[in-house]
């Protein structure tokens, strides 16, 4: 069970970093963020997952957003 999470954007075309936002705990294992996003297009999502407060797992994978 993750202790925090985290979340990160990247828009791929032009670099620009979001604030990182992190998530809210929503039950044993669901987590929820929200964001406004300021443009369509291919991003970079990023979570940060604390499963202790020595271990910590990133995740990154393009999305496209509409």
């Amino acid at each position: 069970t993750a202790k925090a999470v985290s979340v990160r954007l990247t828009n791929m075309q032009t670099g620009t970093t979001l604030k990182t936002i992190e998530a809210t705990r929503r039950g044993a294992d669901q987590w929820s963020a929200a964001v406004s996003m300021p443009s369509a297009g291919r991003w970079m999502l990023a979570l940060a997952i604390a499963i202790s407060d020595n271990d910590k797992v990133d995740i990154e994978a393009p999305i496209i957003i509409k």
